[in-house]
Parts: C-alpha cells; structure tokens; sequence
C-alpha cells in the first residue's frame, strides 16, 4: 500500500484593534491558523479477493482541514471537519466533524462546547480509558482514528487536582468497512443496523467524570462512565 500527503499550513497573528474588533463577540482572534491536509492513498494486494465485489487495488483521497482561532482571553475555537473519497469501497467514502469546538479558559475551570475528541489516557499506543470518542475502523484497523462527539465538558482545576465532568446528548456508531473492503473479516457488519440495549439508542445520553492529578513522577486517575459502551458485541 501506498500514501502520499500533503499538508499545508498557513498561520498568522493578528492585532485586536478598531471597529472590528468591538464587532466580533470576542474581538478579533490574537492566533488564527489555517491548517490542513490532502492525503493520496493507493492499496494494492498480492493476494487475489478472498470475497466476491473486493477488487485487488483501489485508490483514495482524504482531505481534512482545520481552522483554529484564539482571543486574547484564551478562548479558542477549532473546526476541523473530513471527507474521504474511496474507488474500491462505497463504505470507506464518507464524510466526519471532526471537531467544531469552543473551549474557555480559566484561572481555575475550563469549558468545552460542541463536538470534540477527548483522550484521558497516557499511553497513546494502547487507550486504557477511551470511553468518550468512538472508533473510525474505516479509516484504518488500528483503532486510531476517531469520530467526533458531541459534549460539553467542564474541567475544575484545583490544587489538589483535576475532576473533569463530560456530557455527552448522544451515541455515535461504529463505523466498518463495507462488502468490498479488503479489510473486513467474513462477517460484514453494518453500523446502520445496529441494534441498541432495550431503552437506548443513539439519543441515549452517557455522562463520565474523572479524577487526575500528579504525584511527582506518577500520573493517577480514576473515573466513572455512565451509558453505552463504544465497544460493540456481535451476535
């Protein structure tokens, strides 16, 4: 398989000054960045199709930019939505909000609004504590890549740690390769017909809170989860 990406990043740093700054809600951003990237992919197989509609090679192209803005109050705002195009898997060819997220900062709390992603792990090789984003396993097996979710979030920022409180309104599915996805085992599994525990479905609401904090050389956290579980069970 091959890949090819380009990334293209351009950022500036702007003045808060004049009539357009006392137009904008917050004034005009002290950072605003552009960033993005284009991403050319092709797979091939040496192997033939071990499933009738799989073809032996296919091309792609994922495009995700992201815009980030700043105030001089350290309030920020990033958008960063994806689209991914794929010749070989209708599936694979969808589009994500990756993150449209307003985050306020303070002395001694912050807040997040919108749709984001939120890690509480340490290790980012093995996601002991991924109970808040669910998997994009169409974008790659490995269980990297996520989608973006709804919440709100409020962090407390004491002395003698963090709690961080998240709400989430609602359930995301996980998304699978298609029928033609090289990828995928002899089962094909439809995110679309997923059937929820009696009494939820994707509007079931989840709420997690953590605790964290530092001691010398040790990270320790513990945690609480309420709702549907990211990891889905087939049957």
């Amino acid at each position: 398989m091959g890949r090819t990406a380009i990334r293209v990043c351009v950022a500036a740093v702007l003045a808060t000054a004049g009539a357009a700054a006392d137009a904008a809600p917050w004034g005009e951003p002290v950072i605003a960045e552009v960033t993005g990237r284009v991403a050319f992919e092709g797979r091939g197989f040496l192997a033939p199709p071990r499933f009738p509609g799989q073809r032996r090679h296919g091309v792609s192209v994922a495009v995700e930019p992201e815009l980030y803005l700043e105030w001089d109050d350290y309030t920020s705002l990033t958008a960063a939505p994806f689209l991914r195009l794929d010749s070989a898997d209708p599936e694979r060819s969808h589009g994500d909000v990756r993150e449209l997220y307003l985050r306020i900062v303070r002395d001694d709390w912050e807040l997040g609004l919108g749709i984001g992603k939120l890690f509480w792990g340490v290790v980012e090789s093995f996601h002991l504590v991924d109970v808040v984003n669910q998997t994009d396993l169409i974008e790659n097996i490995d269980l990297e890549d996520k989608l973006g979710q709804p919440m709100v979030n409020l962090t407390l920022i004491r002395d003698w740690g963090y709690v961080d409180m998240v709400y989430m309104p609602l359930f995301r599915d996980r998304t699978f390769q298609g029928r033609r996805g090289r990828l995928r085992n002899a089962l094909v599994a439809a995110g679309s017909l997923a059937d929820h525990e009696p009494g939820a479905g994707r509007w079931y609401p989840g709420l997690a809170v953590r605790y964290s904090n530092s001691f010398g050389a040790w990270d320790a956290g513990i945690y609480q989860f309420h709702g549907l579980a990211r990891e889905p069970s087939f049957g």
